[in-house]
């Protein structure tokens, strides 16, 4: 299960989350899979302020840090993900990746590609990152 406070329920990316209102929202990580034609990194969540991790008995980790950040998770790891050319090349792991971004590209669309107000610039980024038990 997947708790977070940040923009949602859908996936937002920095050149499309002005429609997503700022919330606490709940999923699963695989409610969150984005099927897209051909694998790729998805799912991603914008501008969070904390998101949790938990198991049906309410077990898992909750993550913090001292700025908004990004997030998104899924059910394989990310060198099948990458390696998968079809649907049907993706085998879930048993385990969830998650990811916790500090900066995000946006996606563009086919004719412009990513214009440079949404590129996440290349530089050093620092940040502090809570990681604590939840229940």
């Amino acid at each position: 299960k997947v708790r977070w406070y940040g923009r949602g329920p859908q996936a937002s990316y920095p050149d499309r989350k002005s429609g997503y209102r700022m919330g606490q929202y709940d999923s699963s990580v695989d409610e969150m899979y984005e099927p897209y034609l051909i694998p790729e990194d998805h799912g991603v969540r914008m501008d969070w302020r904390w998101v949790e991790f938990t198991s049906d008995t309410g077990k898992g980790l909750r993550f913090a840090m001292d700025e908004p950040f990004s997030f998104n998770a899924y059910p394989f790891t990310t060198g099948n993900l990458t390696k998968s050319v079809y649907q049907y090349q993706l085998k879930k792991s048993g385990n969830v990746t998650v990811n916790l971004s500090y900066a995000e590209s946006g996606v563009g669309d086919t004719s412009l590609g990513i214009l440079r107000g949404y590129r996440a610039p290349v530089t050093v980024y620092e940040r502090t990152v809570f990681i604590s038990a939840c229940r």
